[in-house]
């Protein structure tokens, strides 16, 4: 018989949610799928932002999460999804200390372009009218 903790069944009851991660071009950056759709495409840590995107899908908190390496029948981590997507790696201090967990926290401003989905419009910045512009016809941000 099942009984619940702190309103929850306990994360062992249920048969966690796997992910599988592989290379993802890049020197340490790894793809994330979940029963074969990609929900993250390159990342160095796969399983902490994998357990974000899962969060923000509606998947429970308190099931638990599991990544295994493409080709591996065994768990290489295993964690509560919502303590998961709470957790980003610090390795700011490469060569002086081990990379560590930390709390994670949104970057407000990553710089870059701006995301945009394939079927969307990309985004453009247009540069604000200068003096000099001329007073008639649309401001585009493209040169005339």
């Amino acid at each position: 018989m099942l009984c619940l903790q702190d309103g929850h069944f306990p994360s062992s009851a249920f048969p966690p949610t796997v992910i599988i991660v592989e290379p993802a071009g890049g020197r340490g950056r790894f793809r994330a799928r979940l029963d074969g759709r990609v929900i993250v495409t390159s990342t160095r840590q796969p399983f902490l932002d994998a357990a974000r995107v899962l969060i923000s899908e509606g998947h429970d908190p308190h099931s638990t999460l599991e990544m295994r390496h493409a080709g591996a029948d065994h768990a290489a981590l295993r964690a509560r999804l919502g303590v998961a997507a709470k957790l980003t790696v610090d390795e700011r201090a490469k060569g002086i200390t081990p990379p560590r967990f930390v709390r994670w926290r949104p970057c407000l401003y990553a710089g870059g372009s701006p995301r945009n989905a394939a079927n969307e419009v990309a985004a453009r910045v247009v540069a604000p009218p200068s003096k000099n512009a001329p007073a008639d016809g649309p401001r585009t941000g493209a040169p005339r």
